[in-house]
């Protein structure tokens, strides 16, 4: 590494590992303080990288420094707050139609000026652990080391890149990667959010089943000729939409009825069974039936605001710090001291309000 090189990089201190695997660490910028993310990687395309510094895309992660030594790239970016959607859908389950297709329609706008490019710049790795939400619901897409050039010269990609499962069929040598290998991975991705499986594993039915098969399509001239096509359709079938669709209903059933799986519901089911018969039976046979009842309510709103709280209702670690961090550890962490706290904040609130009790 060269001075120059060498100098700009150490301006930017390590704070934490996010991915040691993938030599991914959040690090400061020592004069300034502000909190970056710094990639190494060793796969990747020098063009891409620096076009996007040079011309920043919203929806993608600002790049402040490239730096090339030794074939590998140092990549100081911008560093996004939130959940990767792989953790959103890990969490939550499928998503209301609502959601999905917002999330599909920011995708689309991000990728749209990438692909109006001569040549295109094709991403070749969209899947969830790619993409960033935040507590606003903005999405951010990331990891461009598999992004390259696309180009008409090539019959067929020489190496092999992308997610199995998500990477389109001219990934794997059939042909070269172009735009339509993208809507092909939005296919997959939008049918995940619907339905929490893969296309492959169950397919999504009502309005948006069409879509998702034409852009799963094997052949790449059948798919969507381009992403701004893709956003039309999506835009008209969501227009035809009833203005209030059952789906979207999920995310106000309690913690553990939102999802699709039966498991989780025989889970969800025995906890609170668990949970009333606890608090029904709290208290005893000394105490005035009035205290008893105090008893038993205050027993109803500690286990169900801590059950609320650890599922995440209504998105709400978004709006606490830590319980939205994008490290899991630090995640956990955040989500037991919140927890925590709220389980004192609720004993004291009982002793303002009973001080005799």
């Amino acid at each position: 590494m060269d001075v120059s090189a060498e100098l700009r990089l150490s301006f930017y201190r390590n704070i934490a590992m996010l991915n040691e695997k993938h030599g991914v660490a959040l690090v400061q910028h020592i004069e300034t303080k502000k909190v970056f993310v710094k990639k190494t990687l060793t796969i990747y395309d020098t063009w891409v990288f620096q076009y996007l510094m040079e011309h920043p895309v919203p929806g993608i992660p600002k790049i402040e420094e490239l730096v090339e030594e030794n074939g590998r790239l140092h990549v100081i970016e911008e560093y996004i707050s939130g959940l990767s959607l792989r953790e959103k859908l890990d969490l939550t389950g499928p998503l209301d139609t609502d959601t999905a297709v917002s999330y599909m329609q920011q995708l689309c706008t991000i990728l749209r000026p990438l692909h109006q490019l001569l040549p295109p710049i094709v991403h070749r790795d969209i899947k969830p652990s790619n993409i960033i939400v935040t507590s606003a619901g903005v999405l951010y897409l990331v990891d461009f080391n598999a992004a390259k050039q696309a180009s008409d010269r090539k019959e067929r990609d020489t190496v092999l890149i992308g997610t199995f499962g998500y990477a389109a069929p001219e990934q794997y040598g059939f042909s070269a990667s172009q735009p339509a290998t993208d809507i092909y991975a939005l296919g997959v991705l939008f049918n995940e959010m619907l339905t929490g499986k893969k296309p492959q594993e169950e397919m999504a039915v009502g309005p948006f089943a069409s879509v998702i098969k034409k852009c799963i399509e094997i052949e790449p001239s059948k798919r969507y000729k381009n992403i701004g096509q893709l956003l039309e359709q999506i835009h008209a079938k969501y227009k035809k939409m009833e203005p209030q669709e059952p789906a979207s209903l999920r995310k106000w059933l309690l913690p553990g009825f939102r999802t699709k799986k039966p498991f989780r519901w025989l889970l969800a089911g025995m906890w609170y069974a668990f949970v009333i018969y606890l608090c029904m039976n709290s208290g005893s046979q000394n105490q005035s039936a009035s205290k008893v009842l105090i008893l038993r309510f205050v027993c109803f709103v500690i286990f169900f605001a801590e059950t609320f709280w650890v599922g995440n209702y209504q998105n709400i670690h978004s709006y606490f710090p830590l319980a939205n961090h994008s490290n899991l550890l630090v995640r956990i962490l955040g989500i037991l001291l919140w927890g925590f706290v709220i389980l004192i904040a609720i004993i004291m609130i009982f002793a303002i309000l009973f001080p005799n009790f």
